[in-house]
């Protein structure tokens, strides 16, 4: 699941300025298979959240996919990073992964695990 921007160059009806692009866009909410097909889309004022309407898009394909006898996991980037999120997913039993938000306390404690990573990182690479 993720979310894109989309600028628009006029005053089409339900865009809106987002700062963080410092455009006026449409912000849809896009959820995607492990195949990168695009299952679902929700279209959305640039304004929002980047995780708002995830419910309504993720939940009906959680039920759906499984019927199909597809295997469900959810990935989705820091702004999907909500205990409301991992509830649900939790509730159904799922696998998920989320990017944490940038977290300096935490980036401390881990800073020597981050250092041996990036060593076996850089011993893997050609």
């Amino acid at each position: 699941m993720d979310s894109t921007e989309v600028p628009v160059y006029g005053q089409q009806e339900q865009s809106a300025y987002k700062g963080h692009f410092e455009s006026t866009c449409y912000y849809p909410l896009l959820l995607f298979n492990g195949a990168g097909d695009c299952l679902a889309v929700k279209l959305r004022p640039g304004n929002v959240h980047s995780a708002e309407g995830w419910a309504q898009l993720l939940l009906p394909e959680i039920d759906r996919q499984p019927a199909q006898g597809k295997e469900v996991a959810f990935r989705g980037d820091a702004a999907f990073a909500r205990p409301e999120i991992y509830g649900s997913l939790e509730e159904r039993e799922m696998r998920y992964a989320t990017r944490l938000p940038d977290n300096r306390n935490l980036e401390r404690k881990i800073a020597e695990l981050l250092k041996r990573a990036r060593r076996v990182v850089a011993k893997s690479l050609p």
